[in-house]
């Protein structure tokens, strides 16, 4: 009995030794690697000051890994790059010591556990008028971005598409989303002051009289028309060419969403909706455009 004993004992001693020795070898260890990484959501704020912006910017990370990502001491362990020009960066305090200032941004130096991880970093950009180009490099792969403007301004992408309005704490603010970015993908954003009621009519009126004066259109034609007892037709004349041009635009607007669906850059429900409106949009021009068509037939066989 005492044999048997003995022998379960040292059975068991072996065992726990043993247990330990693979848990240690189990365990998460560090990693040299930042593969793993995934920015799952990325936040910016622009607000346009006197000669400059300042970008308030939040990155939420994931470390799928499952084990702990670190460098030696005081070296990076994440990168980030900020535009070029970037000034005047302050970081929350959560990380103001884990962090190394670069030419090009900056550097996280904590190991970086399993799991969430969030970073969050303003800066001021020198503009000396707008519109302003914005451009931004995705520093790993990144599943969601959402950049907001104050109302008042607008942005104009090929890979962000505009929001309806979002109102919090009593003031709106104007969203634009992009999704499922590659690791070191350029986003450009150009921003802009959102025209009023009076300059939309302002420009409008513009681009009428730049279309009668490009396309020679003098008093001797306007008399041959009253001569006739007809009016010239503002649609006939002027609004027909910016149909067509705008057909055009939405079905090489159309094309370019395909091919960003499927490569992957918009979700499922956005790619619908928005290429729901647009197609809404190109049947409603095709018809009017086919009406018109139609009616300088009849006219031409009288």
């Amino acid at each position: 009995m005492k044999k048997f004993i003995y022998i379960a004992v040292y059975t068991w001693f072996s065992l726990f030794l043993l247990g330990g020795v693979w848990a240690q070898t189990r365990a998460p260890g560090p990693s040299p690697s930042d593969e793993k990484i995934v920015v799952t959501r990325q936040f910016l704020y622009l607000t346009v000051m006197e000669n400059m912006i300042r970008v308030n910017e939040l990155l939420i990370l994931e470390n799928r890994s499952g084990t702990t990502l670190a460098g030696t001491e005081g070296k990076k362990v994440l990168s980030f790059t900020l535009p070029e020009g970037f000034f005047a960066p302050q970081f929350t305090s959560e990380i103001a010591d884990a962090v190394t200032v670069t030419d090009q941004g900056f550097d996280y130096i904590r190991p970086v556990n399993p799991g969430e991880l969030q970073v969050g970093v303003s800066y001021h950009l020198k503009i000396s008028s707008l519109p302003y180009t914005l451009s931004l490099q995705t520093n790993y792969p990144t599943l969601a971005l959402m950049v907001l403007t104050d109302a008042g301004m607008q942005i104009v992408s090929d890979t962000l598409i505009s929001q309806p309005p979002i109102e919090q704490g009593g003031q709106q603010f104007r969203p634009y989303v992009g999704e499922n970015f590659d690791k070191g993908t350029v986003i450009t954003a150009k921003l802009t002051r959102e025209l009023q009621d009076n300059q939309r009519q302002g420009l409008i009126v513009s681009v009428i009289v730049g279309v009668l004066i490009v396309g020679g259109i003098s008093s001797v034609y306007f008399k041959k028309w009253l001569s006739k007892g007809k009016k010239p037709s503002r649609s006939s004349r002027v609004s027909k060419p910016s149909l067509k041009q705008e057909r055009e635009e939405l079905i090489r607007a159309i094309a370019e969403l395909d091919d960003r669906f499927e490569e992957g850059h918009l979700s499922e429900e956005i790619y619908h909706k928005e290429r729901a409106r647009k197609k809404k949009r190109l049947i409603e021009l095709t018809r009017i455009l086919s009406r018109e068509q139609g009616a300088r037939g009849v006219e031409g066989q009288r």
